[in-house]
């Protein structure tokens, strides 16, 4: 446990952008580290689909959760730091972030959207209607009972410790405390910092948001795969002031929370091969190989029929006669053959490499 530890940082920023309390902080903290098991990363709420039948419409919980319509109960299941939950909190999280949560609740897992839902749901008690002040202020810590504001008393005095713990090294690494004057500060050599790698649900996150934008990262399969590389990366160069490459950081989650729809260019999007090629080496490189790849295989065919005609004439034979004798007993209609087969091979890899290259342009996964 420390102030590095996956999201952290992120967490402490969201408490400091609505004005929480050190200590308060400490208990968001020490909530989002035991929620996420220890991770402090954001995490679907396990369990089968049959599980979350007890989150159904015309149950007690469903109705509390505002579920209305079948399937509520697995689609809007706990995501996040602390297990949103429920029709009504994902609409009430998705109007205070401006998104759409209720057609896309996999937003929920995104770290730049899940952290204030944390923090401003502890807040005002979307989870079980009973609020950070109340427990906590700046007069007093009752670490132990605003566990009530997520669930009850389980686990509370565990958190609690937690939370301690969290407070003291807040306390250390100077939370809330006035800024040092200008002159009493020293410099210091930057410290890189090397990011986590995204989760399984994060990057299936990100598959669904793209996917919802007009991108094509694929399946939804969590995996960093080339096309969901390749679709991050035209986002980047769709978007401004993101650094043009496929990885996922706090910066493009941010941008991809809130971007719009993907609109292309209509000159873009009906670009021919030959425009494409134009502007794109390795277009134009597969247009070149495919043309010169068909012109060998048909030449090759002709020189395979014509194989016995060719031998008859005294100049042609001179010159195949070598070829001949040097392959052994192997006739030249074969070679010539070979020769078409392989020119034909080259020609479909040509072919679809050009088609590839086309449908990057297309799409904007390559300027």
């Amino acid at each position: 446990m420390d102030l590095k530890l996956g999201d952290t940082r992120l967490i402490i920023n969201a408490c400091k952008a609505r004005g929480v309390l050190r200590n308060q902080c400490a208990l968001v903290l020490a909530t989002a580290y035991h929620e996420t098991a220890h991770t402090m990363k954001p995490i679907y709420e396990r369990g089968s689909k049959a599980y979350f039948s007890k989150y159904e419409t015309g149950t007690k919980i469903g109705k509390a959760l505002g579920n209305a319509v079948k399937g509520d109960g697995y689609l809007f299941r706990g995501r996040g730091y602390v297990q949103l939950t429920g029709r009504t909190n994902y609409a009430r999280a998705g109007q205070e972030l401006g998104i759409d949560l209720l057609r896309q609740p996999d937003l929920a897992l995104l770290s730049a959207n899940a952290a204030p839902i944390l923090v401003i749901g502890m807040i005002e008690g979307w989870f079980t209607g009973k609020k950070l002040s109340t427990y906590i202020t700046a007069g007093k810590s009752d670490f132990t009972n605003a566990r009530r504001i997520i669930n009850g008393t389980d686990k509370a005095s565990l958190i609690a410790g937690y939370a301690q713990q969290y407070d003291d090294m807040l306390l250390k690494a100077g939370y809330g405390a006035p800024a040092k004057p200008l002159a009493l500060l020293q410099p210091v050599d930057p410290v890189p910092v090397v990011p986590d790698p995204p989760t399984k649900e994060t990057i299936q996150a990100v598959q669904n948001r793209l996917k919802e934008l007009g991108y094509n990262p694929g399946g939804a399969d969590g995996k960093m795969g080339p096309l969901t590389r390749g679709a991050i990366l035209s986002f980047k160069n769709d978007a401004e002031g993101l650094t043009p490459n496929d990885t996922i950081d706090e910066a493009f989650l941010t941008a991809l929370a809130t971007a719009s729809p993907r609109k292309m260019a209509p000159d873009r999007a009906n670009a021919t091969q030959a425009q494409v090629a134009a502007v794109a080496p390795e277009v134009r490189t597969n247009v070149w190989t495919k043309i010169g790849a068909f012109f060998t295989g048909v030449m090759a065919l002709i020189g395979s029929f014509f194989d016995g005609i060719l031998g008859n004439l005294g100049a042609a034979s001179g010159y195949i006669q070598p070829v001949k004798d040097a392959a052994g007993d192997v006739p030249g209609w074969v070679w010539m053959l070979a020769i078409a087969g392989v020119a034909g091979g080259l020609f479909l890899v040509a072919r679809h490499g050009a088609a590839k290259g086309v449908e990057a342009f297309q799409s904007g996964e390559r300027r």
